[in-house]
């Protein structure tokens, strides 16, 4: 979606995770691109709206600093675009009569921020779907995944991961600072997608299934991350970060390898296939795939706890000193909490690059060493 015309649109980026970051999504080079289960049809067309209701609709956004060009092509698309809360009207008549649909507002926002990013006409109407759609909400089977956050959050985050991958490498501090960000309201589900071309991946995701067994998960997603760069994720390496966490060695060993890990993995790598997935990190929030520039996480993740009836959690104490070490500008929101930008960079667009397909990564024979 965005991603496809990254080179004129995303010309700021995140300082230190951006250089990861504009990597893009990882994938299996030679795996055919497939079609994503997850596009949403388009529907019937809301009947036109009466002249001057997208004139009405946008006095009512007040969005400051539209140019002419912008204000023109804003009404345009809120005049034909359906509204989101399924009602057979377009996005300008709901927001000019005040119907009772919370999205509409935040719907005519998002539009004229993309207007003003200069996005095609032809891809708004897609990317406007895939957020405000309710078509495009997946029901996702969190099962016995590792989760972090409250059970009762109102935004949770799907994230299919592969341990060898450098783009999931590149967005773990950004879905930490997501948590930080709105503590208490955002829960992070991880499942697993170890790739064919990274060899160490699938074992990597065996060790982790079984460190989870015995309530040590995301103590062994630190170290799997943090031992990527050095490649130090051959079975011997797996048994050192077992030992280091305390576990109970023999059990790790027969889950490790165990036909119930194989199949968690699997079932988790199934799953992301029937969504679509085109490369790692896949990202889902609240049921909607996630695949624009990264800096829009927060925003995405804040309209939805307002849509929700809540209102967004200040950030915890450790938010600011964690977007500092992954290089992002902290400044004050308009309620005068912290709240991360773009810092100043002449580097690379960060949206992931559209990958072809991954394919299932070989099951891994070797056993960690006793």
């Amino acid at each position: 979606m965005l991603e496809r015309f990254q080179g004129s649109v995303f010309r700021s980026g995140i300082a230190a995770v951006a250089l990861v970051l504009a990597l893009g999504a990882c994938s299996d080079a030679n795996k055919p691109l497939q079609p994503s289960a997850d596009k949403v049809a388009s529907g019937s067309a809301a009947p036109p709206a009466p002249s001057g209701v997208a004139e009405a609709a946008l006095k009512k956004l007040a969005i400051p600093g539209l140019t002419s060009r912008e204000n023109n092509e804003l009404q345009t698309q809120l005049a034909k675009l359906n509204a989101p809360c399924g009602e057979p009207i377009s996005l300008a008549v709901c927001i000019a009569e005040d119907r009772n649909c919370k999205a509409c507002v935040p719907a005519g926002k998002w539009i004229g921020k993309l207007v003003r990013m200069g996005v095609p006409d032809s891809q708004i109407k897609e990317i406007y779907e895939a957020r405000f759609d309710p078509k495009a909400v997946k029901n996702i089977d969190y099962g016995s995944s590792p989760t972090k956050g409250p059970d009762d959050a109102i935004v949770t985050i799907v994230e299919w991961a592969d341990f060898q991958c450098s783009a999931c490498l590149g967005y773990k501090p950004l879905l930490e600072l997501m948590l930080e960000r709105f503590p208490g309201q955002v829960r992070l589900v991880f499942k697993h997608f170890p790739l064919s071309k990274h060899p160490l991946a699938k074992g990597a995701a065996q060790a982790a299934v079984a460190a989870h067994n015995q309530g040590k998960f995301w103590e062994m997603y630190e170290k799997l991350f943090a031992a990527q760069e050095s490649g130090q994720l051959a079975p011997q390496d797996l048994n050192a970060m077992a030992k280091k966490l305390k576990l109970d060695m023999d059990k790790f060993r027969k889950d490790f390898s165990s036909p119930e890990t194989l199949k968690t993995v699997e079932e988790d790598m199934k799953q992301a296939e029937a969504l679509g997935l085109e490369g790692t990190p896949f990202l889902w929030i609240n049921g909607r795939q996630f695949e624009i520039d990264p800096r829009e996480m927060e925003e995405w993740i804040a309209m939805d706890i307002e849509l929700a009836g809540k209102t967004p959690a200040k950030p915890s104490e450790r938010y600011a000193e964690l977007a500092k070490e992954i290089g992002l500008d902290v400044g004050p929101s308009p309620d005068g909490s912290a709240s991360a930008g773009a810092a100043p960079s002449a580097s690379a667009p960060v949206a992931p690059s559209a990958a072809p397909s991954a394919g299932p990564a070989p099951s891994a024979s070797a056993q960690p060493g006793k």
